[in-house]
């Protein structure tokens, strides 16, 4: 493995970590959520099995705004 190898390998590391990839998770769920239930924080929580204020942290941790 030469020095090209070794830096791209470190490179994807980076962009592909687990953290990265719950924090995709957990966007796209959300997303889905909001958009299977016109947005409605209540029955998007129910569906996501979470809490109303959950939501709302994961909204504001995720840059989501809602619009109705």
């Amino acid at each position: 493995m030469g020095l090209e190898d070794a830096l791209m390998d470190s490179v994807e590391t980076k962009l592909f970590t687990l953290k990265d990839a719950r924090d995709t998770a957990e966007k796209n769920a959300v997303h889905k959520a909001l958009a299977l239930t016109g947005n409605n924080i209540t029955q998007a929580a129910r569906l996501l099995e979470i809490s109303r204020p959950t939501l709302h942290d994961l909204l504001k941790k995720h840059g989501i705004n809602i619009t109705k």
